[in-house]
């Protein structure tokens, strides 16, 4: 198993929804992990013999694993509308899954900075950890979001790693949040950790928290940076110091 630090820089508008309410939508400025684990691992398509998508069966079978990706640059709030309409009837009704024509509220672009008297304008970039369990290193290019946007993944591999266990004489805060269905542990309920949920689906996500059991990783980069790292829970077995 190899671990990395991994940094996403998105090539074009990073369009996504974090949930529909109406014909708002409400982007978190968080990337939830089950959507970077399809795009790592080569997988655009499934198909589903259900009515249901089955998210655990898919991402059991995947090599390269992620944490949730969290921004490393300021996220602002920007509203827009479409000028779209139907050439038909010159409405602006549309049916499909593409963002409402219309009206959306809410959508994270990036971040526009002044450089020499004029507006330059840089897409957020994001963090997450990446765990290989066959040693490729994860991709480089990637497809993300409603659009299909192309997206850098710049990657560092990290060293000293260490297996550790939490306990509340040694409470740990996550290096980066944590999804719950992938793992194992009890969270620490004090002042000190006020514990956030993220509502994203398909399931919350957890923000700010202190860890008081359960196994982690503790690993540093090439400036000695020290990173808490948790697992996904059906990999333990597989990691190996």
């Amino acid at each position: 198993m190899k671990l990395y630090k991994c940094h996403l820089e998105p090539h074009d508008f990073l369009f996504f929804v974090s949930r529909d309410l109406a014909k708002i939508g409400v982007t978190e400025k968080i990337i939830h992990n089950t959507a970077l684990n399809y795009a790592m691992n080569y997988t655009s398509r499934i198909i589903s013999f259900s009515s249901q998508p089955d998210y655990n069966r898919d991402i059991e079978k995947f090599q390269i694993r992620v944490t949730p990706a969290y921004p490393l640059d300021p996220v602002p709030e920007i509203g827009f509308s479409y000028n779209a309409v139907n050439d038909l009837d010159i409405s602006t009704d549309a049916l499909g899954n593409y963002p409402t024509v219309g009206k959306y509220y809410k959508i994270d672009l990036g971040t526009i900075q002044m450089m020499k008297g004029k507006k330059f304008f840089r897409f957020t970039n994001f963090e997450f950890f990446a765990f290989s369990f066959n040693d490729f290193p994860p991709r480089r290019i990637i497809r993300l979001g409603k659009k299909d946007n192309y997206c850098v993944v710049n990657f560092e591999e990290l060293r000293e790693i260490k297996m550790r266990e939490a306990s509340k004489q040694n409470i740990v805060k996550p290096s980066h949040p944590i999804n719950p269905l992938e793992f194992y542990g009890d969270f620490a309920i004090n002042s000190q950790f006020p514990i956030v949920f993220l509502s994203i689906p398909p399931h919350s996500l957890v923000m700010n928290c202190g860890i008081e059991s359960g196994k982690y990783l503790e690993a540093k980069d090439a400036k000695g940076k020290l990173y808490y790292i948790f697992p996904p829970k059906d990999k333990l077995e597989e990691i190996v110091e």
